[in-house]
């Protein structure tokens, strides 16, 4: 076993614990498995079932984000250490994300979560043109 096993066991054993925690905090359900469509867990918000991604580590954070936006579909996502309930439907909605409260560049990152679900929701062309653009 190389080490690049030992670390993607452990990342894998870190994202169930990290879900298992928003899963509890959000009275949700874990529902990561194939054919999820990248999503690890559902919960309620008022009459709306909403389904959200789960990182546990920045870079996979990006990634998912990433992928997000090349496909133009975006999934809610939450990183790092869950906050209270209401915080995390609060961030939730405004944003599309939450993370974690004492991570570096928290609100420029979230404000950049915002940019691309609002470019995911607009499709494909809007996010070329941006693209280009920059």
């Amino acid at each position: 076993m190389g080490i690049e096993d030992i670390e993607h066991r452990y990342s894998d054993f870190v994202g169930e614990e990290t879900t298992k925690a928003y899963a509890e905090i959000l009275d949700g359900r874990i529902i990561d498995r194939e054919n999820d469509e990248g999503k690890d867990l559902e919960f309620r918000d008022g009459n709306r079932l909403v389904r959200i991604q789960i990182k546990s580590s920045y870079e996979y954070f990006k990634k998912f984000l990433a992928k997000s936006l090349h496909k133009a579909e975006f999934i809610p996502l939450c990183f790092g250490e869950p906050g209270s309930k209401e915080e995390i439907i609060k961030s939730l909605r405004r944003y599309g994300a939450w993370i974690e409260k004492d991570f570096p560049n928290r609100q420029e990152i979230l404000e950049g979560v915002a940019k691309v679900r609002k470019l995911c929701y607009a499709g494909k062309g809007q996010i070329e043109e941006a693209l280009e653009a920059a």
